[in-house]
């Protein structure tokens, strides 16, 4: 099971379900606990500074409050997945580091919970 230590209870039960072992949510959450084995965290919003001019708010057309979701979705996930915590020396190192995540993490090992934990190759062949 590859994770990239970023699973939480839910995935990982899911993950496991998947590889055909048995056992519940609550004993993974449980486990996990004390074990001391928690996923990467972010805080998710954080008070804008102060500004004293115009800005605007958001990126989104009138009226359609979801524009952005998927979007702010997946970034949500990048940084919580590769970035927070890391460094790269180059650019080079970045950009490789996002290729492999976009290529063979995110899209082929990552089960997304939007889609009934599966990776997004796996519900494009159920769709198709």
């Amino acid at each position: 099971m590859v994770n990239r230590q970023t699973y939480g209870s839910p995935r990982v039960f899911q993950a496991l379900k998947r590889e055909g072992i048995s056992t519940s949510e609550k004993r993974v959450a449980r486990l996990m606990r004390e074990n001391g084995i928690r996923p990467r965290a972010l805080k998710t919003y954080s008070k804008p500074a102060k500004v004293k001019f115009f800005y605007k708010a958001s990126m989104n057309r009138p009226g359609c409050c979801t524009d952005n979701a998927e979007v702010e979705s997946f970034f949500h996930s990048l940084k919580a997945d590769l970035i927070r915590g890391d460094k790269f020396d180059t650019i080079d190192k970045l950009h490789s580091k996002l290729k492999g995540y976009m290529n063979y993490f995110y899209n082929r090992q990552r089960l997304h919970s939007s889609l009934g934990y599966k990776t997004p190759a796996e519900y494009e062949l159920a769709v198709n």
